[in-house]
């Protein structure tokens, strides 16, 4: 995602339409805030399904906060109000020249979305497109249309399932780049036997899926740097 001021601000991350996949777009997540990581850009990472009650516009409003290192002020209590007078607030905090700021709500799919906390999504797309430029508001597995006049700082993405040839360019790619060399024929049995190894660990849902995945394939490529072949 760019983070230059004319460039596109908001990312809405859905499935492919032929092909929904949950752990797809939480693989997504995962990516995002790596890349947010290596480019020494703070982050807001909001799973809304993680929250034991119904989430609020506060809640959202505290992870910003959390992740600028801020101190949260008291506003009125009314969500409407509240919304307005912090994003009022936040954007007398932003430093246009130096604040970068990577807001990633993520499971959409899994909560029915309270409209005081749509309104602030809403609002908040709006003031990144006006006061807020330096922000990033990336969305995963959000359905709802946000309004026209942002089509020129949205772009959106259609993140395909995590099929074995994921797998398989992978571990081709770890091959070439970590291993001596070796007979292709031998590198494509030890490639087959990996996926499906890994395979086998992904259980649960998505989440655990993804997470099963990412363990699977650490530790399949710790034992081929101890000589390991499969």
């Amino acid at each position: 995602m760019s983070t230059k001021n004319e460039g596109k601000r908001i990312l809405v991350v859905r499935s492919s339409p032929d092909k929904p996949d949950t752990a797809g777009k939480t693989h997504a997540l995962y990516h995002i805030v790596h890349i947010a990581e290596r480019l020494d850009i703070k982050v807001a990472p909001i799973s809304l399904s993680e929250y034991a009650e119904e989430i609020t516009p506060q809640d959202i409003g505290q992870a910003i906060v959390s992740a600028l290192e801020l101190k949260m002020p008291d506003f009125d209590e009314k969500p409407s109000r509240w919304t307005l007078n912090f994003l009022a607030w936040l954007a007398g905090k932003i430093d246009p020249k130096r604040t970068r700021l990577w807001i990633v709500i993520d499971d959409f799919h899994k909560v029915n979305l309270p409209p005081a906390v749509d309104e602030f999504i809403t609002l908040l797309a709006d003031r990144i497109d006006t006061v807020l430029s330096r922000l990033r508001l990336i969305l995963i597995s959000y359905e709802a249309e946000l309004p026209r006049k942002l089509k020129p700082i949205l772009d959106r993405e259609d993140v395909p399932v995590i099929t074995d040839e994921h797998l398989a360019s992978y571990f081709i790619d770890y091959f070439d780049k970590h291993l001596p060399p070796r007979d292709p024929d031998e590198a494509a049995n030890a490639i087959v036997k990996l996926i499906a190894r890994v395979r086998e660990t992904m259980t649960g849902d998505a989440v655990e899926q993804l997470t099963s995945m990412r363990d699977a394939i650490i530790s399949e490529c710790q034992k081929l740097d101890n000589g390991v072949i499969p």
